[in-house]
Formats: C-alpha cells, structure tokens, sequence
C-alpha cells in the first residue's frame, strides 16, 4: 500500500538551456552532460549557480543514449544515423573527451585496430567505435569495473577499457577497447544495468538478473551447467564399465549389440549372447563394440533365501536423466504472469549462455538470480538500474545490499538481490511513467503531470543485512514498511530525468506550440535534516487526526537520518541530534495506551539517549499518566521501558517523590504483577512508604496467581519494616506458607543481602524469628550457585571478628546442613574445614551452661543424612570422657536440674521443653552426657566419616595442640588414619580396656598389624614390673578380649602363627577351638548357599 503524504520540496531550482535540443542526459559527480541534435555534447557544472556550461565536444552522429563511467574516465554514447530512410545505429566510446578540442582535431578509430600513434605526445579527443554484427539498441556502464555493456537482440556484450604502455611516445599510455565475453539471452534485450557480477536486462514484458561467478566461487549454486556431450558420456560409461568388470573377473569389456529382423535397432529386443558377442541378424554378422553398454527396462525378481528370507524382491530398473527431470520441473511459460526467484532458477527461458572471448575473464558460469514475467496489461518495461550500497567506511568490494529497480508504465518494483532475493516494494504512480531515478531512499518518477516523489526501501534493506536488530537495545523500521508518496511537484512535458547525489536534473520539452520548447532544470535535493522537520510537521498536523500517518512519516524520517549516518558515519552532530529526536518521538509514541507494537518503546527509548528522568517527566507533562476515565494515560509500551530500565543492575534511579508515586499508580493499572517487583527489586527509590503501602494492598485484590499474592505479601512486609512496624511486618510474613517463603526468598535473593555484604532488614527478621526457615533459603541458595560458602558465612557473621565465628549458632548450623547431604560433596572440604574450626574452639573455650530446654526422649545431636556425618566408633563410648554408652544417652546432665514447676499438679512432659536451671552446687566432675558434649560428638562422627581426607585428618591433629575435653579422642582418631602402629601404641599404653574394639577396627585384615599389636601385648604381659594387679589384670582381659576378636576375624592358620611361641596350652586352647569352628561354620555356609543357588537356577 502506498501512503500519500506530501511533504516534500526542493530547496532550490536552476533552470537552463542548451545551444540545441537536448536528446539524452548522463551525469558525473557535479557535472552533466546533455547531448543535442547537432552532433554535440555540452557539459554543464552543477556546482554553480545557473549550471553555466564549462565544456563541450563534437560527436560523429545524434545521440539517443549515453553513459559515463568515473573508472576509465568515458563517455559511452548510443548514435544514430539515417542513410537512404534506413537507421543505423553504433556504439561509441570517447576517450579524453575533457581534451580542449579546439585545436586538436576529433581522431577516429575502430576497437580492436590498431591505428597510426600520435608521435607528439599530446592528447586529442579519441572516438572508439565498437564493431558489431548486429545492430546494438541499448548500452551501459559499470560504475564498479569501468566495463561497457552493449545490448543486441539477445545479446550482450561485454567490453572493458585497457591501457598499454607505450615506452616509444611522449605519452606512454594507449587506450583501447577490448571485447571481454558475451551473455546470450532468450528475449530481446531492450534495457541493461550492470555492476559486476551482476547483469540485469529487460524486454518489453520480461525482466532477468544473473550472476557471474567462476568455478572458485562458492557464493551461488552452480545449478546451469551445459550437459556433457555424448562422446564425454560414452567415455565415461566406458571407464565405469571397463573397473566394474575388472571387479567381477570377466577381464576385458566385450559388448553387442542385436539388431530387429527389420534392421530397426531397438534397446529393448538387444540380448546378451554366450560367447559375449551380439549378432546382427541384418547381414548375419558378429559385431564387436567395445563400448556397448546392455540396457534392460524389464522388472527383475531376485531371490532372497541366500539372505535369510523367503521372498522375493522386485527391483524396478529406473534410467534417470537429469535434463529431463530438469525439464519436467519447469512452469508453464504460456500463463500470462509469473516470477522465478533463484539462484538457479529452473526454467527453460531462464537459460543463459556465456561465451568468454578474452582469456583474462575469471567468469564461467552465469547463474539465474530472478526471473519474471508480467501480464501483458503491462506495457514496456523502462528505468532498469541496480542500486548497490556499500557499508561505511569500506572498500568497494564490501557490498552491505544490492538491489534492482524496474517500472513499468503504472508501476515500479524493488527487489532486494543480497543474500537472499525477495520483493521488497511496488510502487503504484498515479499517470504513466516515463522514466524513474532511484536513490537509495528516494524513488523520482517522471509522469504525464510532473514528478512524483516515493520513499525507497533499498537502504533499510542494507541497513537490516549490516546491523543486528533485537527490538530490545536497537530496532528499525523493516523493509517491508509501507510506501509513502512524500511529493508531486507538477511539470509541463518532462521527458527525461538523471541525477547526482545532490541534485536532480529534468529535461522539459514543450509540443504543443508550433516551435518545440526545451528547458533543463537542476533541482536541489532536500538535505536529510530539512527533510526529515518537514516530515514531523506534516506528522504533527496529522497527530491526533490520523495516528498512522503521524506514525508513518516518523519512521520515514527515522530512516532518512539513519542513511545519512550510514553514508558518513555519523559525523554530523546536527543529524545526530535529530535521530535521538526522532527515537524518542518513536518510543513516546509506542509509549502509549493507544498504539500497537508496544514493545518497540523500549528500544526506541533506549536509541534515544535520554536519561529515566527525562521520559518520565515528559510523560508526565503530556498526561500520560494522569488517570483518565479509570486508566492510567499511558500504555504498555511505557510500562515495557520502565520495566527494562528499572530491572537493570546498578545505581538506585532517584526520581521526585511525586514521579516515583505515579509510576507505582502505573504499574498498579496497566501490570499489577510488577508492582511488588517494583517495591522489591527495582532500582526506583524515593516513592511514599505510605503511598507505596496502600497501592500494594489495592493490588492484593487484583492479582489472581498465588504466587503473586506471596509476593505482594511479602512486598507489604518489606514496606511495614521501613515504617518501623516489627509486628506488621511478621504478621504478613508468616502468614505465607513455608515453602512460597522460601521460594521467594531463593527466587528473589537480593531480598536477603545488599550486595552480598550485609543482610537486609527482611533477612534479619527472619533470621531472629523463623531461624530453620532462614538456614534453609541460604542452603537453597548455595546449592544454586547463588551464594558460596564463604560469601554466607561473611553475611551471617556481619561485623563481628572472625574468631568469635564459633560462638555464631547459625554459622554451625548452616555448615552442618550443607554437610548433611552427599549431593554437596563437592563442598565438603570447604565446610568441613570451617565447621571442625568451630567445633574445636567451642571444645576449648567449653564453659558449663548456666540454663537449657530439656530435650526430648531418643534426641539426637549428630545431623543425621548421607553427607560427611559418619558413624561414631563403639570404642569411642569407653573413651575419655565418655564411660560407656549409657553414660552418654542415658544418664542425666549432672551440672543442671530441672526447675521447679510453677505448681505441683504440673508435670513435666518430654514433648514439651521445660526451662531447667543451674544447681546451687555444681559437680565439679566433668559431665559425660551428651547435651555437655554436642560439639565432640559431631567433631568424632566427622573424622569417622568415609569422606575424610588426609587433609582434613593433618589439619585437624594440628589444631589440637592444645589441652581440652576429648583430646585424646580425636587425636586418636586422626592416628588411625595416618600413623596405625602409633594409634595401637597410644590404646595400648593409656586405653587397654578398649584395645579389642580398636583392633578390630584398625587392624581388619591386615595380618602385619595384628601380628605387631600381639607381640607387644606379650611383651607387656611378660613384664614382671608392673606393680597395680589391677591394672595387670586389665591387660591380661584386654589380651583375652583380642584373642577373641582374632579367631573370629582370622582363619585357623593365620590365626595361629599370631599366637606367642610360649604359653600355656590351655590358655589358647578355647580361642583356637573358636576359630576352628568359625571357619567350619563358614565353609558349611558357603556350601548351603551354592546349594541354593544351584537349586534356584534349575527351577
């Protein structure tokens, strides 16, 4: 669809004249040259004003058509010529046509003949004509490589400019015309543009665009090779045929062939004799052909039994031939209308031959790009040109989009060729045309009434192929946008239009007076930023009148100063200036309740430079988000910016009370899920507490998840906190259930911290009042790589030192869960290493409590899990200070007693904790319960855990140093790990009693440690020395308890070479009988269980 929105002008306008009627136009930088009817060409500059005419050289015939090109420094003309009532039409080149010619006569010479050389060095004006067979109808330059186009019935040459050194001459250099290779259409040619590798041409009613590429390029499929000739087919079967039967044993390749009785040679009646020979029923005769290859069309079954099944196959022999299945896939050429879009596209028509006449062309193959053919409604088909754009700063060879241009009469069509090729816009005019300029964002159409001025879509496709629009940090328009017709200035018989990059240049000619009147007008193109303020002023007018048309010319002028910042890189500050207006007209325009794409706010916003701030104070001068009618004036555009900008990492936006409280009255109409996100997580500070509060609870009633009524919850506590109101603050806390706290709190983490240094006033009401709940979050959090370790033990320690860590409760607690759970054991040597700190300084620093709940029945005080916590050794209960396991569990604290009850009808319930109080008396010994040694307890079941490294076990027997309750436990259990026989020693000389179980533990199988820990017992025994018959006979129990423990661990053998070579027979005898039967019980029960299993397997 095309818009008609009229806005545009020119600054200003030159008219002038020439000596003759003009008859063509070609341009050059600041520069245009106009052909007359007497044979000449004048060059006018359009630097000056009134465009005066600065040169002017003589032509050997009339000028239709002509083209300069910057590289090779020529003018390519199209001459006629009338002989006896017939034309004639030739193709020119003219070299140092800028040569003062009025001294220097015209020299003449045909392309490709070398001529007489000027000896004197001086440059005169050279006219090149290029012989042809057929008479040429159209011609074109390429701006890119300098070569010269020449189109003939369907046909067209290429020819390129080359210069040969001459070291004989005063001027060394001698320029010629060499034909490169030619391009063989199947329609007449009637129009050609060219930019190397790409060829375009039209007819009346058909248009076609190919590519050029070599067989080393990749860029395009190479879909239209010529097929190889029978004789390359033949020799290829024969060297298929002549391996394939090498393969299979038969030597050389002997083929024939049969003939009919008829003498008609049919593929179909040919049969393979015996001998490997056909005979030709004709003339009787056996005919040898060594290139026969037998064809068979009939389906052949083939057993399969050899391959394990019993049916057969049919295998249908299917000869392929690729130009036939080419064919067969082509369109009908006979409808009306219809378009081919490739590379490759398969149509008969759209073949194309290459014939390369000059060995220093790199082209091989041409490659059918877009095809198309229009109705027949469509009459001639006119202003063909391809419009390259190239990216900024680049070389020519950095080509950011190429597209071609063609109109017909009523309309025009642009096509993007880079990458991929696709419709880009039609432009529908409102007369017939007669010829189109296009520029990169401006189409000018010359009809019956004047000139129309359309906007073009080329650059914003060269824009979208460079740059990468995420419609979050950056947007444009898209190519597809709508066309809009920005100008109609009204001529009187325009015939012809070129132009420059700066101007427009319009040949007028006059036939309705008896004298034919010309005139030429130089017009001078809006500058990006004059077009772009009469773009917003037409869009004003039509702001509140026509929302879309405002919304059009917008974006129009949005892409006007984006090329011109494309074009020079944005080195104009007033440009500049203009585009950050434009994207913040856009953003306030898609910012609104009203408009569509609200998203699209965002980037524009952000494209625009303008602080937070600023929108929203323009916002609000504008009304936006004043109520009306029960709704906020502004939309979700607006919404979707602020969301972005608000949700962003950084410093806190600090905003006027009265525009933070509006833009929570926003968030509460148009998203009332993001108000709790606003008051929780936002950078937005500075609103009312109060006014904040009652916009939460009027959301309360809004919000339909649960999860988002949590939030909101949860946002309302935050807001009672900063009011100083403890008890609200818990009340709309802890009506949550536990598991969305703690949900929220993981989901929404910075709730808890200020950057990681210091927890929140949430996290501190949590911590005192739901502490279990508070351990959980911070676990969650670890476990989702949120917080490490250390960052959590930094906030629950806050700014007490680092040696009271031992006395911070919560730190324990969360260092045991983390270690609680085998799924954090990549954890655990971090943990482990913090907590058995903490244990061990709790264990020195150990002063009995002054009061404590009464635990319940069966507690226990090891975490419990699969994690790092293990299993306490039994010998560890006979350990100092422990006396047995009832001295742990069962026997009472003996520093505290229980408080007196209130009344003597209250008792004392387990279930239910009762505040217990320190005695008058303390006993003086050390209490062996286990509510007295917690911290030894979980520092024991630590290094009996199979998680234990050797580390951990150094670390820890260095930290013990020092004397303090269950030193001895520990130390001996960081032995057992790294020095066994120094672990035996230790049990052997201060805990006899506990020897057997710690044998049995250490020792296990290792025969070394229990023939060592068995002689150093004799010895001890054997000692005379030892004056305690108690403590003798503690040893003489311990030995007897290790017997006991040996015969049920060794076999009878190892068992006895263990035993000391002295001794009484019948001391040993009980022991050696024990094992005997332990190692017959256990051969009978290896027996029975074979048994079994024989039994299962059979049944």
């Amino acid at each position: 669809m095309v818009r008609v929105l009229c806005c545009h002008h020119f600054p200003s306008q030159d008219v002038f004249t020439t000596d003759g009627e003009p008859v063509a136009l070609c341009t050059a930088d600041n520069r245009v040259f106009v052909a007359t009817e007497q044979c000449r060409i004048d060059v006018h500059s359009l630097a000056n004003k009134v465009c005066p005419k600065v040169h002017s050289f003589q032509t050997i015939s009339i000028v239709r058509q002509m083209s300069y090109s910057k590289k090779g420094n020529y003018i390519a003309t199209l001459e006629t010529k009338i002989s006896r009532k017939t034309y004639f039409t030739y193709a020119r080149v003219y070299l140092n046509w800028d040569v003062e010619t009025s001294k220097r006569p015209m020299r003449i010479r045909v392309a490709g003949h070398v001529t007489k050389r000027n000896k004197s060095g001086k440059l005169h004006l050279e006219a090149v004509e290029i012989p042809s067979t057929e008479m040429p109808c159209f011609i074109t330059t390429c701006q890119k490589t300098g070569n010269l186009a020449v189109a003939a019935n369907q046909n067209v040459l290429i020819y390129g400019i080359t210069e040969q050194k001459l070291s004989d001459l005063d001027n060394p250099i001698y320029q010629d015309v060499c034909y490169l290779y030619e391009i063989k259409f199947n329609f007449l040619v009637a129009e050609i543009s060219m930019f190397d590798p790409y060829v375009t041409i039209c007819s009346t009613s058909e248009m076609q665009v190919v590519y050029l590429h070599s067989k080393a390029d990749d860029t395009l499929t190479k879909r239209f090779q010529a097929p190889p000739t029978s004789q390359e087919q033949t020799d290829e079967s024969k060297f298929i045929l002549k391996h394939i039967m090498k393969e299979k044993g038969h030597g050389e390749l002997h083929s024939e062939r049969k003939a009919s009785a008829k003498g008609a040679n049919t593929l179909l009646d040919s049969q393979v004799v015996p001998s490997g020979r056909l005979i030709d029923s004709a003339d009787n005769c056996i005919v040898e052909d060594e290139y026969f290859v037998s064809w068979t069309f009939e389906e052949e079954k083939i057993p399969l039994e050899q391959r394990g099944k019993g049916r057969t196959k049919v295998i249908s022999n299917t000869l392929h031939l690729p130009g036939l299945e080419d064919s067969a896939s082509y369109p009908d050429v006979t409808s009306d209308t219809f378009e081919i879009i490739g590379p490759g596209a398969k149509m008969l028509k759209c073949n194309v031959r290459l014939h390369i006449k000059d060995t220093s062309v790199k082209y091989s193959t041409a490659d059918t790009l877009l095809y198309r053919k229009f109705s027949s409604s469509v009459t001639l088909l006119h202003s063909l040109q391809l419009i390259p754009i190239y990216q900024q700063g680049s070389s020519s060879d950095d080509l950011a989009s190429l597209c071609v241009f063609v109109s017909s009469s009523r309309e025009g069509y642009l096509y993007s060729l880079h990458h991929q090729v696709s419709l880009l816009s039609v432009y529908s005019y409102t007369m017939d045309s007669y010829k189109v300029a296009v520029s990169p964002y401006l189409v000018q159409a010359v009809t019956k009434t004047g000139l129309e001025t359309y906007t073009c879509r080329a650059f914003v496709s060269a824009l979208h192929s460079v740059e990468t629009f995420d419609n979050v940090t950056k947007t444009c328009p898209s190519p597809k946008l709508d066309i809009c017709m920005i100008g109609m200035h009204p001529f009187i018989g325009l015939q012809d239009i070129v132009q420059t990059k700066d101007c427009l240049i319009l040949l007028s000619k006059d036939d309705t007076r008896s004298e034919c009147n010309w005139s030429l007008y130089s017009l001078q193109n809006s500058s990006p930023a004059d077009l772009y303020k009469d773009m917003l002023e037409m869009g004003n007018k039509n702001k509140h009148a026509s929302p879309p048309a405002y919304l059009h010319l917008l974006q129009e002028g949005h892409l006007v100063l984006k090329y011109h910042m494309f074009e020079h890189q944005g080195h104009c500050k007033e440009v500049e200036k203009l585009f950050k207006e434009s994207c913040a007209l856009l953003g306030e325009h898609f910012g609104r309740f009203d408009s569509e794409d609200a998203s699209l706010a965002l980037p524009y916003y952000l494209m625009s430079g303008l602080e937070v701030e600023e929108i929203i104070n323009q916002a609000v001068q504008q009304g936006q988000l004043s109520k009306e009618k029960g709704e906020a004036g502004c939309g979700e555009g607006l919404m979707c910016y602020l969301k972005y900008v608000l949700f962003q990492p950084g410093d806190p936006v600090k905003l006027t009370e009265t525009i933070t409280n509006a833009v929570l009255e926003v968030s509460l109409c148009m998203a009332p899920d993001c108000l709790p996100l606003l008051v929780l997580t936002s950078r937005l500070h500075g609103y009312d507490d109060d006014h904040a509060l009652a916009c939460l609870e009027k959301c309360s009633g809004m919000l339909s998840s649960p999860s988002g009524k949590q939030l909101n919850m949860v946002a309302i506590a935050v807001i009672h906190l900063n009011l100083c109101e403890l008890e609200e603050a818990k009340a709309a806390l802890f009506s949550l259930p536990k598991a969305g706290l703690v949900d929220i709190c993981v989901n929404y983490h910075s709730l808890l911290h200020r950057d990681f240094a210091e927890l929140t006033h949430l996290a501190q009401l949590l911590r005192s009042s739901k502490s279990s709940l508070f351990i959980e979050v911070l676990v969650a959090l670890h476990d989702k790589g949120i917080l490490t370790i250390r960052a959590t033990i930094r906030l629950l320690q806050g700014t007490s030192e680092e040696r009271d860590l031992h006395n911070n409760a919560h730190a324990r607690e969360y260092l045991e869960t983390i270690l609680s759970d085998n799924r954090r054991a990549y954890a655990f040597s971090d943990a482990v290493s913090l907590l058995s700190d903490i244990y061990i300084q709790r264990l020195k620093n150990w002063v009995p409590p002054t009061s404590r709940l009464l635990p319940a029945a069966g507690h226990s005080h090891v975490p419990k899990g699969n994690g790092h916590f293990g299993s306490r050794h039994s010998w560890l209960n006979d350990f100092s200070p422990f006396k047995g396991t009832s001295s742990i569990f069962k026997q009472p604290c003996n520093k505290l007693q229980l408080a007196t009850p209130a009344s003597s009808r209250q008792s004392v319930k387990s279930s239910q904790p009762v505040q217990i109080s320190k005695l008058n008396m303390v006993d003086m010994e050390d209490c062996t319960c286990c509510c007295c040694n917690e911290d030894l307890l979980k520092m024991q079941s630590l290094l009996c855990s199979i998680h234990t490294t050797e580390a951990f076990l150094q670390e820890t027997h260095q930290q013990i140093c020092t004397d303090f309750k269950g030193k001895w436990s520990l130390q001996v259990l960081c032995l057992s790990r790294t020095d066994q026989r120094a672990a035996l020693d230790y049990v052997m000389e201060n805990f006899p009693n506990i020897l057997p179980d710690f044998a049995v533990e250490i020792c296990q199988k290792n025969y070394g440690l229990w023939s060592y820990i068995t002689e150093n017992m004799t010895a001890v025994l054997r000692q005379t020395s030892i004056p305690n018959p108690e403590k003798q006979n503690i040893y003489t129990q311990a030995f007897q308890g290790l017997l006991a423990a040996m015969c049920e661990v060794l076999n009878p053998v190892d068992f006895l070479n263990r035993l000391p070579y002295e001794g009484s027979v019948h001391f040993f005898l009980p022991y050696v009988q024990r094992c005997c039967k332990k190692n017959q019980a256990n051969k009978l029960k290896e027996v029975i269980v074979a048994k079994g299993e024989a039994l299962t397997s059979e049944t």
